[in-house]
């Protein structure tokens, strides 16, 4: 279910010290929440994030900048296609400075990647370039 952060993330915290008796306890996933196969018992999963074991449905997953790019180009993509059937919110212009953004955010990687990790350099580099070639297919051009 959906949940508040700020209040069910704390929720646990809330109820044993009586601040707030009925509070919804909540934990927050996140985006590695797609590399998971099966539900886990609350156990499980704390032993998950101590690194006592590993519940991830296999260890082939982008970097989360990779990741984090890849979710970008997917919100510009569904933009354009909501733009391209009239229900758009926003100005080209809008949009083609994202794509710009997106791409120096790239360039910026490929210059700092090498100085902050070490592991695995020659797939996030195969990888950023990919995401490079499909941003630069992406055509920001006024419609007719």
């Amino acid at each position: 279910d959906k949940s508040c952060i700020c209040h069910d993330l704390a929720g646990g915290a809330t109820i044993k010290y009586g601040i707030d008796p009925d509070a919804k306890p909540a934990v927050c996933p996140s985006g590695n929440i797609a590399y998971f196969n099966k539900l886990a018992s609350l156990e499980e999963m704390v032993g998950h994030i101590y690194g006592r074991l590993s519940l991830l449905s296999g260890n082939d997953r982008p970097h989360m900048f990779i990741r984090e790019i890849g979710l970008y180009i997917d919100y510009l993509r569904k933009q354009l296609e909501h733009l391209a059937i009239g229900i758009g919110d926003r100005e080209l212009s809008y949009y083609a400075e994202f794509r710009e953004n997106l791409l120096g955010g790239i360039r910026f990687y490929q210059e700092k990647f090498s100085h902050f990790v070490h592991e695995h350099q020659e797939r996030f580099t195969r990888d950023l370039e990919k995401l490079k070639a499909t941003i630069e297919e992406i055509c920001i051009s006024p419609l007719a």
